[in-house]
């Protein structure tokens, strides 16, 4: 009889087992069924979009579709899944364009030739006056409205991850530097309290593996935004656009499109970071300006929070603080336990500042974009050094808590082995930094202050880039929002 039962129990387990299984199937099937509906309606208007380029979209017809594409997109983003990659929406508008250029580019022959036939034909022939200029207005405005949909876009690890009250978000500035931003990764992942904060990668290219990389972060709250730039319109402003090959610098250079890029993908950044990003436009506390290629001390994010708090009561005059200055002092200059404090020009690794700092930078605009330095950091301290608009100084530690490691770059070498010796970093920088006592009551301050030593602008800042710059700015702190970035 025990048999008999146990055997019953079984069976009758084996069959709640089956019909578990058979519900888990079905709701995996629905899932899927609703994924590739949203999936399909999400591909149809894309590709309704490309149908309606050979007849010229419009205005009305290209809003409706971008309406019903971003509702398809919301309830993907509701269940956690990606529909369409950045990438193949990007290389869909761009496709876009370009087609449509070359639409336009017909046309303008096809009016060229009726005009010439006119001339040759007294006979009052009519002459083709369509024109797709709008065409092309609205194909840019797509390739705008990608950037935009991806930058509002909630960051990840949010559920896992609570903010603390006045935190101070980082901003990581990115080209392609895939192998060194893994690096920088694993030494932001051992700053003490870096889980009560946000890691903001400003990119301003596509790289899918650094895409992967930034979603792969697990230890923080972090967020992918894109900088326009001239890395993705190559032949049009702010690239290499032909209009504008002619125009020199100070210095009689033809313009040369990666140098104002610097520049002015910096401002973009600075400007969406304070006034339009969900993340961090409300916030009155510092927001740091780091790059992929400045690694982190385990203190970083402790000694920003001390330094605010310093810079409002002891350096009031101060107008950020830098936290990696240079030149790179050893352990041995502190005191004790106290740290040697010194008021420093302000450099460009490590700078947290705040609203009022920024609102300085963009009272003063017109002196920003008008001097001719394709260099962001230079143009600031011209504006503090040479023209007094804001203060000069800021405050920095004695001892760097973020270190400048790239090898390649920009103004170094270009290729060869790009690699930092971590563990020279580790021995230099992290080692003599663990358990240290609080800034906050254990300071001294230095006489030292270091200052620039050239007021002499670099060039490479000519006169469309100057206007670009200005038009950035415009677009962020005006109610003007009609301008496009892809012009």
């Amino acid at each position: 009889n025990l048999q008999i039962m146990n055997d019953k129990m079984i069976n009758d387990l084996n069959r709640e087992n089956e019909n578990l299984n058979r519900q888990i199937e079905n709701y995996k099937n629905e899932i899927e069924r609703q994924t590739a509906e949203y999936s399909n309606n999400m591909q149809e208007g894309y590709k309704d979009i490309l149908k309606m380029e050979g007849d010229c979209i419009d205005i009305e017809e290209y809003n409706k579709i971008l309406t019903q594409s971003n509702e398809c997109q919301k309830h993907f983003n509701s269940r956690g899944m990606i529909i369409t990659s950045l990438e193949e929406s990007l290389e869909i508008a761009q496709t876009l364009l370009k087609n449509c250029e070359k639409r336009e580019k017909q046309n303008e022959r096809n009016k060229g030739n009726n005009n010439n036939n006119n001339n040759n034909n007294n006979d009052g022939g009519n002459v083709n006056e369509e024109s797709d200029e709008n065409v092309v207005r609205v194909s840019k405005k797509l390739l705008q409205s990608f950037y935009e949909e991806y930058n509002s876009k909630p960051p990840y690890n949010k559920e896992k991850f609570q903010l603390e009250e006045g935190y101070i978000p980082i901003i990581v500035r990115i080209h392609n530097e895939y192998d060194i931003l893994k690096d920088t990764f694993e030494f932001y992942k051992q700053v003490e309290n870096i889980e009560k904060t946000i890691i903001i990668v400003a990119q301003d290219t596509i790289d899918e593996n650094i895409s992967k990389l930034i979603r792969e972060v697990d230890f923080v709250q972090i967020k992918h935004v894109l900088i326009p730039s001239g890395h993705l319109m190559l032949d049009k402003l702010p690239g290499d656009d032909p209009r504008y090959q002619h125009q020199v610098d100070t210095y009689k250079n033809k313009r040369e499109w990666l140098y104002p890029g610097l520049k002015n993908v910096f401002f973009y950044t600075f400007n969406m970071v304070f006034k339009t990003l969900e993340e961090t436009s409300h916030l009155d506390t510092d927001i740091c300006f780091n790059e992929a290629d400045h690694w982190p001390t385990p203190n970083f994010y402790k000694a920003a929070k001390d330094f605010q708090q310093l810079r409002g009561s002891i350096c009031p005059e101060c107008f950020a603080t830098n936290l990696g200055k240079r030149p790179y002092n050893t352990i041995s200059t502190n005191v004790g336990d106290k740290y040697q404090l010194e008021k420093y020009w302000r450099g460009n690794i490590g700078m947290c500042l705040n609203r009022t700092a920024f609102e300085f930078v963009i009272d003063n605009t017109d002196t920003f974009c008008g001097f001719d330095d394709y260099n962001w950091d230079l143009t600031l301290d011209h504006m503090q050094e040479s023209k007094y608009l804001f203060p000069y100084l800021s405050l920095t530690p004695s001892y760097p808590r973020i270190q400048h490691v790239g090898v390649c770059g920009f103004h170094t070498q270009k290729t060869g082995d790009c690699k930092f010796d971590k563990e020279k970093f580790i021995i230099s920088m992290v080692e003599p930094q663990r358990n240290l006592p609080s800034i906050i009551g254990n300071q001294y301050w230095s006489s030292t202050t270091y200052r620039t030593s050239s007021k002499r602008n670099n060039g490479g800042f000519v006169q469309v880039d100057k206007e670009y710059c200005i038009a950035i700015s415009e677009y962020f702190n005006t109610n003007d929002k009609t301008y496009n970035f892809f012009l």
